[in-house]
């Protein structure tokens, strides 16, 4: 979306978000240091827990349920989903790897 911003056309977007919406997600914390998402992967703590649980997650397999008339749920190997959410979600990235990423960038 292209908005008019002093004196010139800026797209917003998560990237490069407008700086009201920057602002308001990261204001002055109460040593009245911004703190940004960038700036706080920059700590080892941080990185190092962020890392921590989206290889967690990532290691636990995603499977695909059909559910039966009697509620019961049995693994649907033949669905169409399977192989994405479970296997290779593109011709590049095994399962793990774009799990884990994909949770390391939320």
């Amino acid at each position: 979306m292209r908005r008019w911003w002093r004196g010139e056309f800026r797209s917003s977007s998560l990237a490069t978000p407008d700086p009201w919406l920057e602002e308001a997600f990261s204001g002055p914390s109460f040593a009245g240091e911004r703190v940004t998402p960038k700036k706080a992967m920059g700590l080892a703590g941080v990185f190092a827990a962020v890392y921590k649980i989206s290889e967690t997650v990532g290691q636990m397999p995603l499977k695909v349920f059909r559910v039966l008339d009697d509620d019961e749920r049995i693994e649907a190997r033949t669905h169409r989903s399977w192989p994405l959410l479970h296997d290779k979600p593109n011709e590049y990235t095994v399962a793990h790897a774009f799990w884990s990423t994909w949770v390391a960038q939320l």
